[in-house]
């Protein structure tokens, strides 16, 4: 199921949502409406190739996440989303 949600009063969630929860590729935006995460989820926390991204739209981290954590910070993992 892909849909939009509120998340938190101030994030806003737009991708799949599984059993009530983000899996599969989703986008998570701040409260400015300026993305925060593009990528995969698993279980509500990202997992698989991902960008995340500062409330100015610059990014902070991208590469490959596993539980959440960044594993392998590539550049190049982005071109595959």
């Amino acid at each position: 199921e892909f849909r939009r949600v509120l998340f938190r009063s101030f994030l806003y969630y737009h991708g799949s949502i599984i059993q009530g929860t983000f899996n599969g590729k989703g986008k998570l935006y701040h409260s400015n409406k300026k993305l925060k995460y593009f990528g995969y989820w698993k279980n509500g926390k990202k997992h698989g190739v991902g960008v995340e991204f500062d409330e100015f739209a610059s990014i902070i981290n991208n590469g490959m996440w596993n539980n959440n954590k960044l594993v392998d910070n590539k550049k190049d993992y982005i071109l595959n989303i």
